[in-house]
């Protein structure tokens, strides 16, 4: 496998040249984004909860919450064949070839393809899901912990300080068990007639063939994914991190296609 600095100069070679498909496909998915919020906005006052809080209520009606609910599950399943042909795009394009935008939609093209799309986007995120469970108790254990050191007071500056230690070591930790199942998008839009769990079973092989190389280079990206929430240029950030996995997997997967 090459250094981790030979693939980000891969990478922001590539995006300097595909600058205006990746603006385009992050403008896209902010827009998504967007949308799910604007869903749950017309949920807020189609229900009526607008008036409610006005006349002083605190808690949140269950239709409202199970009508939110709802509309952001459709939302998911239905970006589901969009993310994926998103994942293609970026696999062509760490392979040099810059597709047209409009097969960030090929995965729409029957009913069977967008099913296999979805039933792949659930199970690879609950493999992330689970994934997420140490990260997340070493979180919610350290600050249960830091009741009896700190204050606990917003204005208090070893709490707040603390408090962001512990994110960035639960995120970190998130990002090192996630590594084994990074390359399953990548994976599965090469072949997808493929089960899901024979790709995520690929995906575990490959990284664990290469755990330490993997792994260096999953923290080598960490800082970038850190800035994506808090900097403005999430339209560079968020297909440089999603392309580097991209190159990094067709960096793993060169050897295998040599012939023997």
């Amino acid at each position: 496998m090459a250094p981790q600095k030979s693939v980000h100069s891969d990478v922001l070679a590539t995006v300097k040249d595909c600058w205006p498909e990746f603006s385009l496909i992050s403008t896209l998915s902010s827009g998504m984004v967007c949308f799910g919020m604007a869903l749950i906005g017309t949920a807020y006052f189609a229900s009526g909860m607008h008036r409610f809080r006005e006349q002083g209520g605190g808690i949140t009606p269950f239709v409202l919450m199970v009508g939110a609910a709802v509309l952001v599950y459709i939302l998911y399943l239905g970006a589901a064949p969009y993310y994926y042909g998103i994942r293609w795009f970026y696999t062509r394009a760490a392979e040099g070839t810059t597709m047209p935008l409009s097969s960030l939609f090929a995965c729409y093209s029957s009913r069977d393809m967008i099913l296999r799309c979805i039933r792949m986007k659930i199970l690879s995120d609950i493999a992330g899901l689970i994934r997420l469970i140490p990260g997340a108790a070493v979180c919610v254990g350290s600050l249960w912990l830091s009741r009896f050191f700190t204050t606990g007071s917003g204005a208090d500056r070893a709490y707040i300080f603390f408090v962001t230690v512990v994110i960035i070591a639960g995120l970190l930790i998130t990002q090192i068990l996630r590594a084994d199942v990074i390359f399953a998008p990548y994976i599965f839009v090469t072949d997808m007639s493929a089960d899901p769990f024979a790709v995520l079973k690929k995906s575990r092989e490959e990284a664990k063939r290469k755990r330490r190389e993997v792994i260096a280079s999953v923290l080598s990206v960490f800082p970038l994914v850190l800035l994506v929430p808090f900097v403005f240029p999430m339209i560079f950030l968020i297909p440089y991190v999603d392309l580097f996995y991209a190159v990094l997997f067709k960096r793993e997967e060169a050897p295998d296609e040599e012939p023997s």
